[in-house]
């Protein structure tokens, strides 16, 4: 979406919060390289968490998000894209909470292991540095020090759309190359699901 969006114009601006390590804009940046004519002037501006101000921890979930949705609809973007993480492990209860988290990392882990062998470097370094940090944080921490609080995509459309955000639709045409590509060359256990305009 944000590279058709870019097809048109001359000057395209990403506002990413929680960039993290940015590793997901090269792709984006080699296919704009690659256009033809000029390609559009980029500025990829990262927001890094937690944020002074804006993300508070010793507020609720609910208001901090609240004030995050309400900063990205400020801003009016022509696009705003939510990439987010599917679970129902942000339970305050414990033994729920760890039930969940070990059906998520166990299922990330089964994908890990179907795909690279288990001294790959980069893939332990991955481990290491993503998926311990977060499964410690889920597990470990209560209250204001736990900040990964997955919850399910239908969650997020509702506040979405109480927040004044339009759900667009998906794009066949890429979703019927990611499929492609899927069914090529993935493990057969990897599927792309589709629930009306969520991917």
């Amino acid at each position: 979406m944000i590279f058709n969006a870019a097809c048109n114009d001359k000057a395209l601006h990403i506002v990413d919060f929680g960039i993290l390590h940015g590793f997901q804009w090269p792709v984006l940046i080699q296919h704009l390289s690659a256009m033809l004519g000029r390609p559009p002037k980029l500025r990829i501006t990262g927001i890094d968490f937690p944020q002074p101000g804006i993300f508070r921890p010793t507020v609720g979930l609910k208001e901090t998000v609240d004030a995050v949705l309400s900063l990205i609809r400020k801003i009016n973007p022509d696009i705003f894209v939510q990439t987010l993480t599917n679970g129902s492990y942000s339970s305050p209860l414990f033994a729920t909470r760890f039930q969940e988290a070990h059906l998520h990392y166990s299922a990330l882990f089964g994908m890990l292991d179907a795909t690279l062998s288990r001294d790959d470097q980069q893939r332990l370094h991955f481990e290491q540095e993503i998926y311990r940090c977060e499964a410690m944080n889920v597990i470990a921490y209560e209250g204001a020090e736990r900040v990964e609080r997955p919850e399910m995509y239908e969650q997020w459309q509702v506040r979405n759309v109480r927040g004044g955000f339009e759900l667009l639709p998906l794009n066949q045409e890429v979703m019927q190359k990611l499929k492609d590509k899927v069914n090529a060359g993935y493990h057969r256990d990897f599927v792309l699901y589709e629930d009306g305009n969520f991917c």
